[in-house]
């Protein structure tokens, strides 16, 4: 997971600590609950369409947030929509024997974003990925 921190760096200066927050815990799961069942998604990520939405808890004691196919732990800190969409990207690309920050996360990480925050915070994204040198494409041949 070489480029977990590279990843963390440019997320964090794209989007910031606040941006898109939605700290509700119920908000929080209908957000998931809404990308997970999405045509789009299911059309683009077929573990959502083969697997139930993932179990969400309320992270309560944790430090970070986390996500793997059957469940999403959101703490209050982490309850913001770019934040939920890194862990749902977790999910969608759980156990596919990739590494957990790998080109493959950011690809579909990055294309949740595109999806479901826009365009503009796409390309916002993919420049500081661009930045902080995260890959996000298979490496060409």
């Amino acid at each position: 997971d070489n480029q977990r921190q590279r990843l963390y760096d440019a997320e964090r200066d794209c989007f910031g600590k606040s941006s898109y927050f939605i700290g509700d815990f119920a908000e929080s799961c209908a957000f998931v609950n809404k990308v997970w069942s999405s045509k789009w998604t299911k059309k683009h990520y077929r573990r959502a369409y083969s697997y139930s939405v993932p179990r969400i808890t309320d992270g309560r004691g944790r430090r970070s947030a986390s996500g793997s196919l059957f469940r999403i732990k959101l703490p209050v800190f982490a309850r913001s929509k770019w934040a939920i969409l890194h862990e749902v990207a977790h999910s969608l690309t759980f156990a596919l024997n990739t590494a957990g920050h790998g080109w493959e996360f950011a690809r579909c990480y990055l294309d949740l974003v595109q999806h479901f925050l826009g365009a503009d915070d796409a390309i916002l994204l993919k420049m500081s990925f661009r930045d902080y040198k995260v890959k996000w494409a298979r490496k060409r041949q």
